[in-house]
């Protein structure tokens, strides 16, 4: 994948070398990080204190064909698509914590999987998880 450029500004998660931005909530705990160089690349990491819910983003590169890479475990997911393009949802209830959840969504944009997966989520904060995700803008 491109060299991570990004950064939090203002509120928004930007990275101009992946063509990716997005709002963050407010109270935002949030940290850009550099690539690690293992099979995905940890881009951001943030924590919503007030929420309790984490999110971390990761990118990969597509498969040869443009398609999901065949690491990334695919079933279950549902089709929709984030910002026009596809992507895939997943959600799973913890065994632990009454009603926590992971949800995951997988985007294919311009040769990169993009990973937005958030932990410790409840029912009661699923419209946040929605409105970041519509204010994911791949067209940088």
């Amino acid at each position: 994948p491109a060299t991570a450029n990004g950064l939090v500004v203002e509120g928004r998660y930007v990275d101009d070398a992946f063509g990716i931005a997005f709002r963050l909530p407010d109270g935002a705990k949030a940290e850009a990080r550099r690539p690690d160089g293992t099979i995905g690349f940890d881009l951001l990491r943030a924590e919503i204190p007030e929420d309790g819910w984490t999110l971390t983003l990761r990118a990969y590169e597509t498969g040869a064909d443009g398609d999901w890479p065949e690491y990334l475990p695919l079933e279950g997911g549902v089709e929709c698509d984030v910002d026009g393009r596809p992507a895939l949802r997943f959600e799973k209830k913890s065994g632990g914590e009454a009603g926590k959840a992971t949800i995951r969504w997988l985007v294919r944009s311009r040769g990169t999987v993009f990973e937005f997966k958030f932990g410790d989520v409840t029912d009661a904060e699923l419209e946040s998880l929605a409105v970041l995700m519509e204010s994911v803008d791949f067209d940088r």
